[in-house]
């Protein structure tokens, strides 16, 4: 239908391999059911990017939970010495609009 045959529609080296083996038949579960199949390796790309149960072992590890462009993988701790600063009330600026004037506000408490 779409043309890929090429591309994708079987198993196949050089193919798109973007796959998953679910927890039971999706075919031969009742209706209500349908709800509990869940997805217990999932391919993309020919890469797994979710693996459970039987196939936990392929399970890949988690990305990093901070972005290697950020500076606290850099500059550690920079977070702890700001900290330490005393916050300065500031004005903020009011935005007027048709509804009314209304502010940004911030944890600040300054207006």
């Amino acid at each position: 239908m779409s043309s890929e045959e090429a591309k994708k529609g079987t198993l196949e080296p050089g193919k798109l391999a973007d796959l998953v083996v679910l927890s039971t038949d999706y075919f031969s579960v009742l209706v209500d059911a349908v709800k509990d199949v869940e997805s217990v390796l999932t391919m993309v790309g020919g890469k797994v990017v979710y693996a459970a149960g039987p196939f936990s072992r392929l399970d890949p590890p988690p990305p990093p939970s901070l972005p290697d462009w950020l500076p606290v993988r850099r500059y550690r701790g920079y977070h702890k010495a700001s900290a330490l600063v005393t916050p300065v009330a500031r004005r903020h600026p009011m935005i007027i609009g048709e509804s009314g004037a209304w502010s940004t506000e911030c944890p600040c408490g300054a207006f």
